[in-house]
């Protein structure tokens, strides 16, 4: 329909000078393969401090009174501290003049995970590309142009030179370019804390804190 012959004017232009054409239909029928499966995952735990405790040797029969308890002098860089088991937040004593100190077992409670992945849906970025042909005359044997088309965006094709005949049209070598199946999931959950059974609380004072024996 609407052939052009060669040379045909068009207001003292020719006529035939280019051809548009729409973007290509999309895919149809296309679908990724459904799947769910566990997330794999790894953990590693990493404290900011640590604490060294160790308990003091006592020396026996050096106290004044029986409600005293005495223990020989810590090498540096050690403080001298009782310890109580849970958390505390205030200091029994003389040992109250230093924030009370709390130390935590090795392990922590790990409740970290992830989502499950799944796949499916429809592809991403797929489309369709061909080729569009035209011809110089109306039985699309006499090729005059030929250019890249696809569903992605429209084309314009220039006749080369302008006027030239336009008889007919096709299209051909329809083809699909695959899309992405993207994943989801696997997203981070939980966290790892102190295990709040295990703390034990310590008020320490420093060799020089502490009267003389």
């Amino acid at each position: 329909m609407n052939a052009l012959p060669a040379g045909a004017d068009c207001g003292g232009e020719p006529c035939a000078q280019s051809v548009g054409a729409s973007p290509l239909p999309g895919p149809t029928s296309e679908s990724c393969p459904s799947l769910t499966k566990p997330a794999s995952f790894t953990t590693t735990t990493d404290w900011k401090w640590i604490g060294l405790a160790c308990e003091a040797k006592e020396r026996e029969g050096t106290c004044e009174t029986s409600t005293h308890r005495c223990m020989y002098d810590l090498p540096s860089p050690f403080l001298q501290c009782v310890a109580l088991r849970g958390k505390h937040e205030k200091c029994p004593g003389n040992y109250d003049r230093y924030n009370p100190i709390h130390l935590y077992g090795e392990l922590p409670v790990d409740t970290r995970g992830c989502t499950a992945c799944t796949c499916g849906g429809e592809p991403v970025g797929s489309g369709c590309k061909g080729k569009l042909h035209l011809y110089g005359d109306a039985a699309c044997t006499v090729e005059a142009h030929k250019n890249a088309i696809s569903s992605f965006v429209d084309q314009c094709v220039n006749v080369s030179p302008p006027g030239g005949a336009l008889g007919s049209k096709a299209i051909s070598d329809l083809s699909y370019v695959p899309g992405l199946c993207l994943a989801t999931g696997g997203e981070p959950t939980g966290a790892a804390s102190e295990d709040p059974a295990e703390v034990v609380t310590f008020c320490c004072l420093a060799p020089f804190d502490l009267p003389p024996a």
